[in-house]
């Protein structure tokens, strides 16, 4: 009975090595995957490991110093295309400069 125990954790050790090597691997990838132009490292890794993780990022312009932000979202309104007409801006550090009201895509606030 010991030694099937014994496999039993071998098989699950194994295969929790494996996996965590895939997605790291996978993931090491995906992050050298694009060439970015006109942002720098920290927003390209924000961007890209939102990517990774949500699959979506918002961005918007910051306001009075006409810099883009970026930041997760979560719609409001649907056009009939089922894609998002208006969000809200998830604002999940408290910092001042993320808009807190209901933003228009594709005139305040860019969906990717």
């Amino acid at each position: 009975m010991k030694k099937r125990i014994a496999k039993k954790d071998n098989i699950a050790r194994l295969e929790l090595s494996m996996k965590t090597m895939y997605q790291n691997k996978y993931y090491n990838l995906f992050m050298r995957s694009l060439e970015w132009g006109g942002i720098d490292a920290e927003q390209q890794d924000y961007i890209m490991r939102q990517f990774w993780s949500l699959g979506c990022v918002a961005a918007f312009e910051i306001p009075h110093v006409k810099e883009v932000g970026f930041a997760p979202f979560a719609a409001v309104n649907y056009n009939m295309y089922d894609f998002p007409a208006s969000c809200q801006l998830i604002n999940k550090r408290g910092v001042p400069f993320i808009p807190a009201g209901t933003l228009a895509v594709g005139k305040e606030v860019v969906l990717g």
